[in-house]
């Protein structure tokens, strides 16, 4: 499964609709931290607040069911 910019993605897990920024290796030196190949993704919360973070990308599903 290949994410990329723009898709709406959730934990497999459950959780809100996340919208993926891009993928770590190419977001530059602040995601260097983290596997190369790691989702980073941005999400609001129930109060408002947005959040980012990188996820492994086998912890992630499409919220819409018909993209692969």
């Amino acid at each position: 499964m290949a994410f990329k910019e723009g898709n709406v993605v959730t934990l497999n897990s459950g959780g809100p609709p996340m919208t993926v920024l891009g993928i770590a290796k190419d977001m530059g030196a602040a995601w260097n931290h983290v596997p190369g190949d790691y989702v980073i993704a941005r999400w609001m919360t129930e109060y408002g607040d947005i959040k980012t973070d990188a996820f492994d990308p086998d912890t992630l599903s499409f919220a819409d069911p018909d993209i692969d």
